[in-house]
């Protein structure tokens, strides 16, 4: 017998047996369409009163579980009904949000369909971008290969901005300020009035386009010297020629302290190799940080920068946190800005490989 008849006969016989009539794809629009009056935002429970009791509180949480389960239910019924319609891509896409939250992979192998069924182009458009979201921070180049397929697909302009935007997000990430610069630019320009242009141009701001002394990746880093603890004079400029990690800190910052057993085993690995720090402690007494850096036997040059001085490294620089870092090249140049954990060292070590 011919698979296809065979195919049709167990679909058949599948609904039959559930007590419904066989799905005709041209109902598709129709069911869609009571899908989405039924689960309409604006239907998901919830209080009209500011002062809710915890009691009244906990039974929304209830009811708005309940809604979305329902509504997840609804979500597969009707791919199930209508595998191959247009409807079903959107239908997918929907499902993917709901359950992206607990079940990612899940989210990524619905979205995949959307994209490979090619039903609907604006649906596959978001699907890429929804994907590349996915793979954002465990798998960056195939989330830049999604970005860059979503942005460069026919769909609605915010899905395509949107991408073009994580992709310059990716970018500056990677320390690559000049092309995540490109596709900022091309958001602004390309989708003005999205919230995805807006967004653009608040990142043009923080990559210093319009401010050509920030302290931003690809921007050289300012020329500035102090006394260190040892009363030694240091500056950045005397440090040209060697990968540079400039360190804003205070000794009780729990994140500065968990990188900081890892950082001082790199430096004395590749301290020879042209790599320096010059850390500048923010810490309220200078006391505090001469005894850290005798307590952990700290050797690279260390400033405390000392708050009731009228001249700051911090207010000179424009450095407002009370933590940063900038990783800066062989030739001055900003690479790396306010990275932590195994981005810092993997940042310093790809640096300290660079050709002199």
């Amino acid at each position: 017998m011919n698979v296809l008849l065979i195919s049709r006969f167990a679909t058949l016989l599948f609904w039959a047996l559930a007590g419904q009539p066989a799905p005709n794809e041209g109902d598709a629009p129709a069911a869609w369409s009571s899908f989405l009056e039924k689960f309409d935002a604006s239907h998901l429970p919830k209080i009209d009163h500011p002062n809710a009791t915890k009691e009244e509180g906990d039974a929304l949480q209830k009811r708005q579980t309940q809604w979305h389960h329902e509504r997840l239910a609804a979500l597969q019924e009707f791919v199930e009904r209508f595998p191959k319609c247009r409807e079903a891509s959107r239908a997918r896409i929907e499902w993917a949000r709901e359950v992206r939250p607990y079940e990612e992979k899940a989210a990524q192998r619905l979205l995949g369909d959307v994209i490979d069924a090619a039903a609907d182009p604006a649906c596959v458009c978001e699907a890429r971008y929804l994907l590349g979201m996915t793979y954002f921070r465990n798998n960056t180049k195939k989330a830049a290969a999604l970005f860059e397929e979503a942005a460069a697909s026919p769909g609605e302009p915010e899905w395509r901005a949107n991408a073009l935007a994580a992709l310059g997000d990716l970018l500056s990430k990677a320390g690559k300020p000049n092309e995540a610069r490109e596709r900022y630019e091309r958001v602004a320009a390309e989708f003005k009035g999205t919230r995805a242009a807006a967004r653009a141009e608040r990142e043009l701001k923080r990559l210093g386009a319009e401010e050509p002394g920030a302290l931003s990746p690809g921007r050289s880093f300012p020329d500035f010297e102090t006394t260190t603890l040892a009363g030694a004079a240091v500056s950045t400029a005397r440090l040209r020629g060697s990968v540079v990690l400039v360190d804003f800190f205070t000794t009780d910052d729990p994140a500065w302290n968990a990188d900081f057993a890892a950082l001082r085993s790199l430096y004395a690995q590749v301290h020879t190799r042209g790599f320096e720090i010059l850390g500048v402690a923010l810490d309220s007494e200078r006391a505090t940080v001469e005894a850290f850096r005798d307590a952990e036997s700290v050797t690279w040059p260390l400033h405390w920068d000392d708050a009731k001085a009228d001249v700051r490294v911090a207010r000179t620089l424009g450095v407002t946190a009370r933590s940063a870092c900038f990783v800066v090249d062989r030739r001055g140049r900003i690479r790396f800005r306010d990275v932590r954990g195994k981005a810092l060292l993997a940042a310093i070590e790809s640096l300290v490989a660079e050709s002199p």
